[in-house]
């Protein structure tokens, strides 16, 4: 089967919906659950739907080795395997997801007292939920392999309906149980709930695809070294990458308070829902590129301009209004309070949104080439230089450092993922549009500091 524009347009835009259904929820939810909860009690919920992505990285890279492989035994003709890399990839992702419930239970102590900086009071009731939050482990370790495996068949239409209802809900459940409790315990419950019904319906979803996983269901030694080749140098970014993503938020209640994380996890909330739309390219091309590399290596140079250009020309007029409109927006939200202290943070996220979006057809590249290792070193190398930047913006300028450190970040994982790509590949594509778009980003955001003052 040839990956048409057609094909990877329609992919992308049910991608896209899973993530913007869910969002629109959380616009509407958020104000309510910040004066349901409180900013305390709320600054632990953003921290938990962090906790819940970040224990992804217990699948060892497995979710995407097994869209890469597939992908490819697809584009060569050859599935006769494809039964036993399935069923090893689910044993695997099970037994990798009770390692990851031992680990959060042996951490929940330390995490709660000393690396969260939990209040006294708040304590009790946030180390229930770390326990019951390591409950749902094997869960996601498991969704992201049978996601993985519906990716490398292009289900993306009944996959993103799945998902959508499952983002909806990890929104209203917390809302819906708010007016019986505002314990953290219960909350997390729905959310784990949730990731349960979610699992079910990708694993009868995987047999109804393809058939042949019952007919054939087996186990081969031999088909667990390029999953655990492929998936380990993916552990690399996995582990790397999102301790990047919540190591602000970690520093600033670590360094600051826990007070004053709402007014910095609010706003990151908001513009790291905007990455729905490159993230949605992006997961569409990932398998496209493992499965057209094999094939026609001109349409991967066209396929790769077009992703990008489609990034830039869907981001920009995003991030430029929310720039410009960031203040006025957050105060009609969450009133005149909030939006003086968080303004300024969601512009400069949005700059490093609109820069950090364009990464992700390079990063889906080198994946997709079967060259993890070259995003997994990028990683290792960007993760201690962060953290120092990091932990001396924060101590010097408070939230608004935390959110200056993101977007120098977030900058030089782009170019260099960029120069990987046409140095190893010879991918290029038009650096005048980016700095265009950048360029007026940046006075956008110097005309509303004048204008502040």
């Amino acid at each position: 089967m040839k990956i048409t524009n057609r094909i990877l347009f329609r992919n992308a835009a049910w991608t896209l919906g899973a993530s913007a259904g869910p969002l629109l929820v959380g616009v509407f939810t958020i104000p309510y659950l910040l004066s349901g909860l409180g900013q305390d009690r709320f600054g632990l919920l953003t921290l938990v739907w962090t906790i819940i992505g970040y224990c992804s990285l217990f699948d060892l890279g497995l979710g995407r080795a097994v869209t890469k492989i597939v992908a490819e035994r697809i584009g060569h003709g050859a599935t006769e395997d494809v039964p036993a890399l399935f069923w090893n990839s689910v044993s695997l992702l099970l037994a990798l997801g009770c390692l990851g419930v031992l680990v959060i239970i042996a951490l929940a102590h330390t995490l709660t007292e000393t690396v969260l900086n939990v209040p006294k009071v708040l304590q009790p009731e946030t180390l229930s939920s770390l326990h019951l939050l390591a409950l749902g482990i094997p869960l996601v370790t498991l969704s992201a392999g049978l996601r993985g495996f519906l990716e490398a068949y292009q289900s993306f239409k009944r996959l993103s309906i799945i998902r959508m209802f499952a983002g909806i809900v990890g929104f209203l459940g917390p809302a819906a149980v708010l007016p019986f409790s505002h314990n953290l315990s219960t909350v997390v419950t729905v959310l784990v709930l949730a990731r349960l019904l979610m699992c079910l319906a990708y694993f009868i979803l995987c047999l109804s695809t393809t058939p042949s996983l019952i007919t054939h269901a087996c186990l081969s030694v031999s088909h667990l070294r390029p999953l655990l080749s492929f998936g380990g140098w993916v552990t690399v970014s996995s582990i790397a990458s999102p301790l990047m993503v919540s190591m602000d938020r970690l520093l600033i209640t670590g360094i600051l308070s826990l007070h004053v994380l709402s007014y910095y996890a609010t706003p990151q909330e908001i513009v790291v829902k905007l990455l729905v739309i490159p993230a949605a390219i992006q997961t569409a091309m990932f398998p496209a590129f493992s499965h057209t590399l094999v094939q026609d290596s001109h349409r991967v140079q066209v396929m790769y301009r077009q992703g990008i250009d489609a990034i830039l020309l869907t981001m920009f007029p995003i991030a430029i209004m929310t720039v410009t409109f960031a203040e006025e927006g957050l105060r009609l939200w969450l009133g005149s309070d909030f939006a003086a202290h968080s303004y300024k943070i969601l512009q400069l996220l949005a700059i490093g949104i609109f820069v950090n979006s364009v990464a992700h057809i390079p990063h889906a590249l080198l994946q997709g080439a079967g060259r993890p290792d070259l995003t997994a070193k990028l990683h290792a190398f960007e993760l201690p230089t962060y953290a120092l930047i990091a932990i001396w913006f924060v101590r010097s300028f408070g939230i608004e450092g935390a959110a200056i450190a993101w977007v120098f970040r977030v900058t030089l994982d782009a170019v260099l993922l960029l120069w990987l790509a046409r140095r190893c590949f010879n991918m290029q594509f038009s650096v005048l549009r980016a700095c265009v778009g950048l360029t007026l980003l940046l006075v956008a955001f110097a005309l509303s500091l004048m204008g502040a003052h």
